[in-house]
C-alpha cells in the first residue's frame, strides 16, 4: 500500500477489481474506507461469497474490459491486483 494515500480521510470509497477473497477490502474496512470488491463471474464466485460472509461489500458479475458497470467518478481509487486489464484515463 502506498503510504502517502490518506486512507479514511480523503480516500473513502475504492473499487477493488479482481478482489479474490477481498483481503485488501477487509484491510481498508478497518481503516474507515468502503471498498466495493468486484470479481469476474466464473470460478471466483465462492471467493466473493466468502467476502460477503465477512461483511465486505462484493459482487460477482460478467466483466467487460472497456467499461465497468458503475457511474463515472464514484470511486476515489481503483485497485487492481493481477487482473491484466489495460487501464487508462478514459
Amino acid at each position: 500500500i502506498k503510504p502517502d494515500i490518506a486512507w479514511g480521510k480523503r480516500t473513502r470509497v475504492i473499487l477493488d477489481v479482481g478482489c479474490g477473497v477481498a483481503s485488501f477490502g477487509g484491510y481498508l474496512f478497518d481503516n474507515d474506507v468502503l471498498a466495493m470488491s468486484f470479481a469476474p463471474k466464473d470460478e471466483h464466485e465462492a471467493q466473493v461469497q466468502f467476502a460477503l460472509e465477512r461483511g465486505i461489500p462484493a459482487i460477482s458479475a460478467v466483466m467487460g474490459t472497456q467499461r465497468l458497470p458503475f457511474p463515472s467518478r464514484v470511486f476515489d481509487v481503483v485497485h487492481c491486483a493481477r487482473c491484466r486489464v489495460p487501464w487508462h484515463i478514459e
